[in-house]
This record gives C-alpha cells, structure tokens and sequence, in this order.
C-alpha cells in the first residue's frame, strides 16, 4: 500500500518494470524565518546592485523580480499587505514629460508680443481720455453755442420789435454740430489705426545671432 493523492493505493510489486528508472525527492527545511530574511536581503542586495550598475535594461534581473524579493521580505516580517511599502512595476505610470525649453527665436517674440501687448494698453488708455476730453468739449461748446444763440435771438427780438423762430436755427446748429463730432471721431480712429500699424512686433530673422537678440552668448569651450 502507498498513499497517492491523499488515499491509500494498493500496488503489487511484481508488475513493475524492472528497467524504471526511479527518483526520490526528500523534502528539505527551508530553515528559520531569520535565515530566509538573511538570504533574502543577500538577494535583495545582489539585484539592486545589478539595477544600479547595467540599469533596467540587463539580462540578469528586472524592476519585477526586485519587487517580488522585497515584497517576499516584507512578508517573512509579517506584513501581509506588502502593497502599502512597494508599488507593483507593472501598475506604476510615469508622470507625464516636462513641457521642452523655449528656443531663443520664441523668447524673442514672446518679449515683443509682450512690448505690443503693453503698448496697446497705453495707447487705449489714452484714447479712451480723448474721447473723454472730446465729449467734454462737445458738451462746453454746445452750452457756449445756445447761450450765444439765446443772447442774439433776444437782441434781434428787442431791434426788430417781432418773435423770431429759433427751430431752423437750431436745425442748422444742431447738423453742423453732429458733422463736426463725426469728424473727429474719425480722425481718432484714424490716430488709433497708425498706432496699431507702427506697433506690430517684427519678425525675428533666421539669421540672428543671441548677441543680436538681445541675449548674451554661449562661451567659447577651452
């Protein structure tokens, strides 16, 4: 009788072939936990050692085969959640790559499109005064026109003893008023529109140097 897969088996001696080759296998102790742990941190070091010199890329041990000794060791020192000390390599995602360096032709007309961009403020800013200025005097010369037209209708009334109609007149005011307002709101815009033209920033040549830039050179090697 021999016990095979856990059940006593009966075997007869006798139909066995004479010319099987047989081999035994003894179980031997895998040794203490200290042992393991040493042997373990031996391997840990031997694999580490490995990555450090030849990088990942070597034929003898890989990111997963050191995680799994280091994860072996955290469990002999009884942690069973071993995830909590190592990241599995095989879920770990790389952060994403930093944006490249701008090149001196960038740097370049970034400085000027930031030159334009202020310059526009400041001229929008200026513009928006003389508007303001020009309904200011818009406003003053109006108020001068009526009380000038106010004062002549009355002399006029007081000379000719009659009642004169101020409708046409002011019509007439009021027109030559309004053309003169266009006039200015266009020459405003005309002032704003050669600003613009004589502020757009220039494109850098292919053949500009850094010193020509504005930037200082690289030095020379020895």
């Amino acid at each position: 009788m021999v016990r095979l897969r856990n059940q006593w088996v009966p075997i007869d001696p006798r139909a066995r072939d004479s010319d099987m080759d047989v081999s035994v296998n003894v179980a031997l102790s895998l040794g203490t936990t200290e042992e393991r742990m040493q042997m373990l941190e031996a391997i840990s070091l031997k694999q580490a050692s490995i990555l450090n010199e030849q990088g990942v890329e070597n034929p003898l041990v890989t990111n997963e085969q050191y995680h799994n000794t280091l994860t072996k060791m955290t469990e002999l020192s009884g942690y069973k959640d071993t995830q909590s000390f190592w990241t599995d390599p095989a879920t770990y995602e790389p952060p994403p790559p930093q944006p490249p360096e701008p090149t001196p032709d960038e740097i370049f007309a970034k400085a000027q499109a930031d030159k334009v961009r202020q310059d526009m403020e400041i001229d929008q800013s200026r513009l928006s005064l003389d508007r303001e200025k020009m309904v200011r005097d818009d406003d003053l010369a109006r108020d001068k026109m009526e009380s000038e037209l106010e004062i002549k209708v009355k002399e006029m009334e007081n000379k000719y003893q009659t009642t004169i109609d101020q409708t046409e007149i002011r019509g007439r005011m009021e027109r030559d008023r309004e053309q003169i307002k266009m006039e200015a709101q266009q020459m405003l815009q005309q002032q704003q529109a050669q600003q613009q033209a004589q502020q757009a920033p220039p494109m850098p040549s292919q053949d500009m140097n850094p010193e020509q830039m504005g930037m200082p050179a690289p030095p020379i090697p020895n």
